[in-house]
């Protein structure tokens, strides 16, 4: 290894929770994204993810030592969706840290989807939508009063920006850019490919319908969007991107969220 390891590095002992929303939605939107060679397990991939996030710090603690003590608090947060022992504080941060991406992100996005009542569901679908967008000044959020959550007449809109690694583009390009997603309770008989290709939206919405308001098309339509690859977040090539990510977005709120109430204004998360 490159880097030495910290000497305050936590061992964790990990046990996957019984009926975990957080496991569910880190297996099918993060854990199933790596090759199979990680491993067949919840458990074992997750061990393999550990390890890389880990990894990370290291180099950047080697790189940046003033941030030591920052850096391995942050390297401490524990897995989500398992019980973690011993016990740490989470980091908060999940720009870089998966198991805060679900904890803050995922699992937020889930509820707010998941609340509208069964009785208010007859007649509405799920749907999401994604695009790829530059990391620019300007994030790419679309307003909740003119916006597919208006167009749609939307029940629930949860939009969220995802910075990620892209190892594909050109060279000289930047590598990390923006997933802008959205999931949507709409009606059924809304004409969503002509809605989100209005003409004021540019980069252009690709969309999917995903059927009935159900837990697995909820979980479904969040796959389809925001199951991104964190291991190459993680390459030790990629660490200039890493710790960019680590410091970045400070003031920026990343989720948007227009829940299932009659104020439909956003609900920053």
């Amino acid at each position: 290894m490159e880097s030495q390891k910290p000497k305050s590095t936590i061992d964790f002992k990990l046990t996957p929770k019984a009926k975990s929303t957080s496991l569910l939605l880190l297996r099918h939107c993060i854990l199933d994204k790596m090759p199979q060679n990680y491993g067949s397990t919840d458990l074992a991939k997750a061990q393999v993810l550990l390890n890389a996030y880990r990894y990370q710090y290291y180099r950047a603690i080697t790189a940046q030592p003033e941030n030591r003590r920052a850096y391995t608090y942050a390297l401490n947060c524990p897995p989500s969706g398992f019980n973690a022992l011993p016990k740490t504080k989470t980091c908060k941060n999940p720009k870089v840290c998966p198991w805060c991406f679900v904890r803050l992100r995922l699992v937020k996005a889930y509820r707010a989807l998941l609340a509208v009542p069964v009785s208010a569901r007859e007649g509405y679908q799920v749907v999401a939508w994604g695009r790829v967008t530059l990391n620019d000044e300007k994030l790419p959020f679309l307003r909740s009063n003119y916006g597919p959550h208006t167009w749609c007449e939307a029940l629930v809109t949860v939009q969220m920006v995802v910075p990620f690694v892209n190892e594909n583009v050109p060279q000289g390009q930047p590598k990390v850019q923006l997933c802008h997603s959205g999931i949507q309770i709409i009606p059924k008989d809304c004409e969503i490919s002509k809605e989100l290709n209005r003409y004021c939206i540019r980069p252009a919405l690709k969309g999917k319908m995903f059927g009935k308001v159900t837990h697995d098309n909820i979980i479904k339509a969040m796959v389809a969007v925001l199951r991104l690859e964190w291991m190459a977040l993680y390459r030790p090539h990629n660490l200039d991107a890493f710790e960019g990510l680590v410091n970045g977005f400070k003031r920026s709120q990343l989720i948007r969220i227009s829940p299932y109430k009659a104020d439909t204004a956003d609900t920053a998360v």
